[in-house]
């Protein structure tokens, strides 16, 4: 049947009910043991432990490893569910959600090691970092100003005349805000 840490609860009830959803329900054993240091469920004996995985829940990752990022516990979560329903249809789907996941923590992490660049009057690196979030949300206004910015007081003339220009889009309300921005920061360099 399996190592009892890792067996779906349905595998363990039914060897022949097992599809990939219990794969995935062994998968997310692995991750939470990655996670917290510990296998979901523990016993006694291999049975107490099969007993508890069919039965009981796991314990909240949240508590265990408050460090783990919330899109990965909601997902090994979703992995862990007794009812195979629940969790991922299959490997590929799952895969997808957890790539996506990373993808948006590590962009939001580029354009926070941007924003402290910029703060930190390092133009050339701040640059550098809203640049690689933009690769992936070439839509974010806040990587697009500071990238703008940043090019700017790097004196790094014509990028920047090309990054403001397409802050000022056609989009009347897009450009009425960053005209009043502008105007705004115009004015502060003045007084």
């Amino acid at each position: 049947v399996g190592t009892p840490q890792y067996v779906s609860p349905e595998q363990a009830r039914d060897p022949q009910a097992a599809d990939i959803r219990s794969d995935l329900y062994s998968l997310g054993a692995t991750l939470f043991h990655m996670a917290t240091g510990a296998a979901p469920f523990e016993g006694e004996t291999g049975s107490a432990i099969v007993v508890h995985a069919c039965t009981q829940p796991h314990p909240p990752i949240a508590q265990m490893a408050p460090s783990t990022p919330p899109a990965l516990a909601a997902l090994i979560d979703r992995c862990l569910d007794k009812s195979p329903e629940n969790r991922p249809a299959d490997a590929g789907l799952l895969l997808a959600e957890l790539v996506s996941e990373t993808t948006r923590e590590r962009t939001d992490a580029r354009r926070g090691l941007g924003n402290l660049a910029l703060w930190s009057k390092d133009y050339t690196l701040a640059a550098e970092w809203y640049a690689a979030v933009l690769d992936a949300r070439p839509h974010d206004d806040v990587a697009r100003l500071g990238r703008a910015q940043a090019l700017l007081w790097s004196n790094d003339y014509d990028p920047a005349l090309v990054a403001w220009r397409g802050l000022l889009s056609d989009e009347p309300q897009r450009r009425e805000w960053w005209t009043f921005y502008l105007d705004a920061a115009a004015g502060a360099d003045a007084g």
